[in-house]
């Protein structure tokens, strides 16, 4: 821990915040998809990455504008229903 919050210059406190956030995602993603991601995985690293990076846009208020926006809102119907359940999720755990 000591060693990751050095290298993204962050507290022991926040990374532990972090982590633990990012694992609650984890578990209700899993649960509303009735999934089990492979810790193993490239795709679960990488989803821990981009997870991490989402908290530390919306705790530093850098948003990013999402161009695809509404063409993923048209394709991917359910996955953006469950990104604004995430929403919900994440302003209750925050």
């Amino acid at each position: 821990m000591h060693i990751y919050s050095a290298r993204v210059n962050q507290t022991v406190g926040e990374t532990l915040k972090y982590t633990e956030i990012v694992k609650d995602v984890i578990d209700y993603i899993q649960k509303e998809l009735k999934i089990k991601i492979d810790e193993k995985s490239l795709d679960y690293i990488r989803l821990i990455s981009h997870l991490r990076y989402a908290l530390y846009r919306i705790e530093n208020n850098k948003p990013i504008k999402n161009i695809l926006l509404g063409s993923i809102k048209r394709q991917l119907k359910e996955e953006y229903k469950l990104s604004k359940r995430l929403v919900k999720l994440l302003k209750k755990i925050r």
